[in-house]
């Protein structure tokens, strides 16, 4: 609850308006680079590298590899390990472009939209210093299952999404979703656990069903 703002909810990253109006929110707030110099804030705001912070999430994935096998399968845990693994050796880290203020949670509920169709975005507590690209790499992973993980359709949908760079395009392949709430499972309270493995098996199935094309249509974006 927002003291400050009435009546409004989360967007829905399934409506093309809502997912057009929280990437235009973070690419204005990315543009504050233009006039802030956010690497001198680095005292206060940590420095955000999605490569390392991949690589962490999956050396905990791979931790608990036996306990979510139980529940998603063995199959399935490896070709989770594999996406993760390959997609991380193909990124491409970016160079030469000035860091910004990065929010670091673009999850759908710290998008809030007013009854006039105004969206604020909520909850700092994550904010840190990096580049533009890894953000919208982030927000791109959390509305593409809305989308049916059509990339070439999103790129085509976005007008904001048509210069972004096609090498940083990769960093689509690193299945972040799936390990991330596989992670979240162990802090899920056990009388919900049940329900909620079951709502993520079947959604970690759908999604692996669609990673073979999203692999190719990251990498074959014109």
């Amino acid at each position: 609850m927002q003291p400050w703002a009435s009546n409004v909810r989360a967007v829905k990253f399934n409506r093309i308006e809502e997912r057009t109006k929280t990437l235009d929110l973070l690419y204005k707030l990315h543009a504050t680079n233009s006039d802030i110099n956010w690497s001198e804030f680095g005292v206060f705001l940590p420095q955000y590298d999605l490569q390392l912070k991949w690589q962490d999430r999956l050396s905990k994935f791979k931790a608990k590899k036996e306990q979510i096998a139980r529940f998603l399968g063995e199959p399935a845990v490896d070709q989770l390990i594999i996406y993760a693994e390959q997609a991380l050796k193909s990124m491409q880290p970016v160079k030469n472009k000035k860091p910004t203020i990065l929010h670091g949670d673009v999850v759908h509920h710290n998008f809030l939209m007013t009854e006039k169709g105004k969206v604020y975005l909520i909850d700092f507590d994550l904010a840190a210093v990096g580049h533009a690209e890894d953000e919208i790499i982030m927000w791109m992973h959390r509305v593409l299952p809305h989308v049916d993980y059509n990339l070439p359709k999103l790129l085509e949908e976005q007008p904001l999404l048509q210069g972004f760079p096609k090498e940083h395009l990769l960093a689509i392949r690193y299945p972040n979703e799936l390990l991330r709430e596989w992670l979240y499972v162990d802090v899920i309270a056990t009388q919900r656990k049940a329900a909620f493995v079951e709502e993520l098996v079947a959604f970690t199935k759908v999604a692996l069903s669609s990673w073979p094309k999203l692999w190719y249509d990251s990498g074959s974006v014109k």
